[in-house]
C-alpha cells in the first residue's frame, strides 16, 4: 500500500530523559568532584553545547552516546553507566520504570519544566510525569544524497520497499535505522498496519516484508554511521531522525 510522505511523517518519535542513580562520582584517592553523567543519542547535543554548560556551571560532563533506544535500555538493564540522565524512548521508559531502574525525580530542581506545552505533560508511558520529562520530538524523515538519487526519484516511503525498482537499483547504497521500532513501523505503515497492531499475522506480513528489502540494504544503522556515509556517497538514501539534518551542505554533502 503507497503512503505519502504526510502519513508517514506523521509517526513522531517522543524521547524522554530519565533521572538515574547518582551524581558525584570520586574515589577514596581523589577529592570529591562534582560530575554529571549523560547518556544520549548520537548527533543529537553538539559538543560546544556540553562544554558551554561545563563553563556555566562549574560542573564536569562525562557524555556518552549510543546508536539505537534498544543499545541503551540494555546496557542501562545490566547496570553499565551509572548514569544521571538518560535519554529513553517512550516504550523503554516504561519499562525502566517497571523494573526500578530509575528514581523519582525532584521536580522543585527543574525549575524550566514550566516552560513546557502542557500538551507534552500528560503521556501514556509515565503518568504524571514522576520519572521523566519531555525533551523533544521529531519526525522520522528520509534522507538522500542528491548527487545519486535523480530529482523526483523519491515521493516517499514506499521507494524504501520497492524491491522491484528502486532498491535493486540502489543495491547496497540505502540503509535503515538500527532502532528496531523505527524499522517495524516504517513496514507497518507501508502495509496499512495499525502501529498497535501486535497479532501474528501482522507480524508475519512485516517480517517477510523486511526479509524481502534486507536483500538491497547497506545495513541498520545509526546517525554515527549514516550521516557522514550519506554526505560521502557511500549510501544514497536512508530513513532518520531529524537530528540527520546536520548532513547537509555545510558537511561538504549535497543531502
Amino acid at each position: 500500500m503507497p503512503i505519502t510522505r504526510r502519513k508517514f511523517l506523521i509517526g513522531l518519535a517522543a524521547a524522554a530523559a530519565l533521572g538515574v542513580l547518582g551524581y558525584y562520582f570520586y574515589t577514596s584517592t581523589t577529592p570529591r568532584r562534582r560530575v554529571l553523567r549523560v547518556y544520549n543519542y548520537s548527533a543529537y547535543i553538539d559538543p560546544e553545547v556540553v562544554k558551554e554548560f561545563e563553563k556555566r556551571y562549574g560542573v564536569e560532563v562525562i557524555y556518552d552516546e549510543y546508536e539505537s533506544a534498544d543499545e541503551a535500555f540494555a546496557k542501562l538493564k545490566l547496570g553499565g553507566g551509572g548514569y544521571d540522565v538518560i535519554v529513553l524512548t517512550d516504550q523503554y521508559v516504561t519499562q525502566a520504570i517497571k523494573q526500578g531502574l530509575v528514581r523519582p525525580l525532584d521536580k522543585s530542581l527543574i525549575p524550566n519544566l514550566a516552560n513546557v506545552d502542557s500538551f507534552f505533560l500528560e503521556n501514556h508511558f509515565d503518568p504524571g510525569l514522576k520519572y521523566s520529562v519531555p525533551y523533544g520530538w521529531g519526525t522520522t524523515g528520509i534522507g538522500y544524497n542528491a548527487k545519486f538519487v535523480e530529482e523526483g526519484e523519491i515521493e516517499g516511503y514506499e521507494q524504501l520497499f520497492d524491491t522491484e525498482g528502486f532498491l535493486p537499483k540502489h543495491r547496497g547504497k540505502v540503509s535503515m535505522l538500527e532502532e528496531f521500532i523505527e524499522v517495524v513501523n516504517a513496514a507497518k505503515l507501508y502495509l496499512g498496519i495499525p502501529l498497535d497492531d501486535w497479532s501474528e499475522e501482522a507480524a508475519n506480513r512485516v517480517i517477510e516484508l523486511l526479509r524481502r528489502q534486507r536483500v538491497f540494504l547497506a545495513g541498520y544503522y545509526g546517525a554515527s554511521i549514516y550521516i557522514p556515509a550519506l554526505v560521502q556517497g557511500t549510501l544514497r538514501r536512508c530513513p532518520g531522525l531529524e537530528r540527520g539534518r546536520h548532513a547537509g551542505p555545510e558537511r561538504g554533502g549535497e543531502c
